[in-house]
């Protein structure tokens, strides 16, 4: 959905980004307003109960691993990095290429939403790998539509590979 209101917002399609706003963020910024009338506050934020904060360093929460526990660290690196950080980092110069191209699309936006989102991620999220993979899914799908729309073999190959290693660690973990 961001991805797209900020393609029509960027193109100047008034009429669609008004509509998928109203369509999109209505029932979001209606829930908004409830929570924050019953409850004071608004409910987006970073985590619940506990919860660390947005990273400003990319990647940041996942380095944040207690040093004490050099085993956790290594352990949730090993798993973290080919399936987050590495994958990040190998599609940011060819996501800013695209983007900075007349011919980008939705595809390309809602890719780069993604990689931001994986790279602000606070620690508390890193922490709780299940729940990493399932964060991973939407960072595997968007990445398999921009190298369709790209028509890059190499990325859609590579982005098997990667499919596969998460799916193998879901039924591990």
């Amino acid at each position: 959905m961001g991805g797209y209101l900020i393609y029509f917002l960027i193109k100047t399609r008034w009429r669609p980004f008004v509509k998928t706003g109203i369509i999109s963020l209505g029932p979001f910024l209606a829930w908004q307003i409830i929570l924050w009338q019953n409850f004071g506050e608004f409910g987006l934020r970073s985590g619940g109960q506990g919860a660390t904060t947005f990273s400003l360093i990319p990647f940041g929460g996942m380095f944040a691993f207690p040093k004490e526990n050099i085993e956790f660290f290594l352990t949730g690196f090993a798993i973290l990095a080919p399936l987050v950080l590495l994958p990040c980092l190998a599609l940011t110069p060819g996501l800013l290429s695209a983007l900075f191209r007349r011919d980008n699309g939705p595809p390309a936006i809602i890719l780069a939403l993604h990689v931001l989102m994986m790279a602000v991620m606070p620690f508390s999220t890193y922490v709780d790998l299940p729940g990493v993979l399932r964060l991973t899914s939407g960072l595997v799908v968007s990445t398999l539509i921009f190298a369709a729309f790209q028509r890059s073999r190499r990325i859609l190959n590579y982005s098997t590979l990667w499919l596969a290693s998460a799916a193998l660690l879901t039924f591990v973990w």
